[in-house]
């Protein structure tokens, strides 16, 4: 889905929001508005000149909610955290004018950047329930983590949440082969 006021993959800015906060070590990597400031600058979204702690705690708790969509037991209960979500944050759609045409958006970033944060986050992953239900969401392989990621590849095969992990399993893996051979 594209959202006007957006111009990145909502459903992704709400998995690298989520990963904010340390998956198995519970350590916030969000504790500061510098770090809000370099999170909303890497998702291409302005940060308003008066950015405060409330926009702070506020966009973390969007992101403790947001979790549960990911480890949430199947969609429907994925479906009533995010209509909990929108309703919360009270998003309310309305189509903007395009060069060829209109596109539909549900926050504004003048309705303040932790609004605009979550709800644009929880539209992403409301369109992925009701394009492919919960099969694109994922919670990595890997044994020491459980970050959450989007998975967009086309065979729907994606199992870690980076190459990293990826590559830290596959190396593990390997080495655990060759020490039983």
């Amino acid at each position: 889905m594209k959202i006007a006021s957006y111009k990145g993959d909502p459903a992704v800015l709400a998995a690298d929001l989520v990963n904010t906060r340390g998956s198995i070590s519970g350590t916030d990597f969000m504790t500061d508005l510098p770090a809000l400031h370099l999170f909303l600058e890497g998702h291409g979204i302005a940060a308003p000149g008066d950015l405060s702690v409330d926009d702070l705690e506020r966009i973390g708790r969007a992101r403790d909610r947001l979790k549960e969509v990911f480890f949430a037991p199947d969609a429907a209960a994925s479906a009533e955290i995010l209509n909990s979500i929108l309703a919360d944050e009270r998003a309310a759609p309305r189509l903007e004018r395009e060069r060829d045409g209109f596109r539909i958006d549900f926050s504004s970033p003048e309705q303040g950047v932790a609004r605009h944060v979550a709800i644009t986050a929880a539209m992403g992953l409301a369109e992925m329930v009701v394009t492919s239900g919960r099969s694109r969401f994922g919670i990595c392989s890997a044994d020491d983590c459980r970050d959450v990621f989007v998975d967009t590849s086309r065979n729907r095969s994606r199992r870690y949440c980076t190459e990293s992990c990826s590559s830290r399993s596959n190396v593990a893996a390997f080495r655990a082969r060759r020490r039983s051979s």
